[in-house]
């Protein structure tokens, strides 16, 4: 965050930094310039183009949305005029994996439904899957049918035929790399 600090007298200030999401309350902003605390920054002296850090992922690892930073600038005697930023984007989410990814059973019969297997990670912590996109593929052709299915039952199911299906997990605020399961080749039950 790039500011400026006006003081009438030329004081010293000690400058206090929150950040806010859409329209919620304040919070303490943690600031990689802080000297007290952790969002407070102390004889700072007037001046133009001034800078700090947020360092966001401190307060709101996942964070993702439109956030504002301010100051509220004391120098000894009384809080001066807060200043903020303007709304801004912030995405601190980091895309979530599929792994382990297998369809189930791994050697199915025509009498079996085929069930998506995979493993869902968050590297946010907290973060639970939502959103993510499935797709069934019979001998190479997407099967529509059993689009965002975890499962396809046994009826759709042929002897010989080739399956797999690809996921591309997803938090509800980003998708993770694509994945393709092991084909499987069904068996006369």
């Amino acid at each position: 965050l790039v500011y400026n600090l006006i003081d009438q007298d030329g004081d010293r200030c000690n400058l206090k930094v929150w950040y806010r999401f859409g329209s919620g309350e304040k919070r303490v902003a943690t600031v990689k310039e802080a000297t007290e605390g952790r969002n407070v920054i102390t004889n700072v002296a007037p001046g133009e183009g001034l800078q700090l850090t947020w360092l966001s992922r401190e307060d709101v690892p996942s964070g993702y949305g439109e956030y504002t930073l301010g100051i509220i600038p004391n120098d000894g005697l009384d809080d001066g005029t807060e200043g903020s930023s303007q709304r801004f984007k912030l995405d601190n989410n980091d895309a979530p994996l599929a792994k382990d990814v297998n369809i189930f059973p791994k050697s199915p019969y025509s009498s079996d439904n085929l069930r998506a297997d995979y493993k869902f990670e968050d590297p946010n912590n907290g973060d639970t899957e939502s959103g993510s996109k499935i797709r069934w593929y019979r001998n190479k052709v997407e099967q529509t049918n059993y689009r965002d299915k975890k499962e396809v039952p046994s009826s759709a199911t042929k002897r010989d035929e080739e399956w797999y299906f690809t996921i591309e997990p997803s938090d509800g605020k980003e998708y993770g790399e694509l994945k393709q399961s092991p084909i499987v080749k069904i068996l006369n039950s």
